[in-house]
């Protein structure tokens, strides 16, 4: 008979006979929790039996043979153990990752401008600026930014200007057909006449002269000056030969 006195079971031996086990000495039941403690204790710490290493949690047998004895994954007892303890960092690292995004850039004494050229009043700087800072762009990025788009408008303004001619002359000749050569010569005359050096190099400067509006609008001022009317340089009064805009430039050279 099993009578439980106070958590320690006591084997008893039926009446009349005695108590104990075969040889007559008593019996006594090991308490359960020290049971249990035996039991994890036995399976906390591993050994050659199991296949794990020797004073690591047995579950960790199971592991590659490289993460067997890693100390930072034996302070967990059992695998439960282990699996939510990186459940719980992985949650902590997203968390603080969204806390991060979350915080709002704030650009301070953001003095990058595109040039001029391209955005006399920089309200296509100030725009791009506030674009860049409320998508979360750092000033660093945004500041590189800047001077990665200046110097890519450099390079086409320079091709521009370097080949620009000829697209435009591919450009009037479709529209103007076979009056091409006569507009063109109008076009040298009326250039002839009224752009000096100094505009020539600010017209060069913004690329208007390979502009195929401008182009037209110089053949028109050409045309109405008359055959017989002598054509002088705009700065100095003397007779001027006129250039063909289809020749090479030589941008080395300044142009006043």
């Amino acid at each position: 008979m099993l009578i439980d006195l106070m958590g320690t079971r006591v084997l008893m031996a039926p009446e009349g006979e005695p108590a104990g086990s075969t040889d007559g000495t008593e019996t006594v039941a090991e308490p359960e929790d020290a049971k249990q403690s035996a039991g994890e204790s036995k399976a906390a710490v591993g050994g050659e039996k199991d296949g794990s290493a020797p004073g690591v949690p047995a579950w960790m047998a199971q592991l590659p043979n490289d993460l067997k004895t890693n100390q930072d994954i034996a302070k967990y007892k059992t695998l439960g153990e282990y699996v939510k303890a990186m459940q719980d960092g992985k949650k902590e690292e997203a968390k603080e990752t969204t806390e991060a995004k979350s915080e709002p850039v704030k650009y301070t004494n953001f003095a990058k401008k595109f040039d001029v050229e391209d955005d006399p009043f920089g309200d296509m700087s100030n725009f791009t600026a506030a674009e860049l800072e409320k998508l979360g762009i750092p000033q660093e990025k945004a500041e590189a930014f800047f001077e990665e788009y200046s110097n890519a408008s450099k390079n086409a303004k320079g091709r521009l200007l370097k080949e620009g001619a000829a697209w435009c002359a591919a450009q009037k000749g479709k529209e103007w057909g076979d009056n091409f050569d006569q507009k063109k010569n109008q076009m040298l005359k009326a250039s002839t006449a009224y752009i000096d050096k100094d505009l020539e190099a600010k017209l060069q400067a913004t690329g208007a002269l390979v502009n195929p509006a401008v182009w037209e609008l110089l053949s028109r001022v050409g045309g109405s000056i008359a055959e017989d009317h002598p054509v002088f340089m705009a700065e100095s009064g003397t007779a001027k030969k006129a250039v063909d805009p289809l020749a090479p430039i030589d941008y080395s050279k300044p142009s006043a």
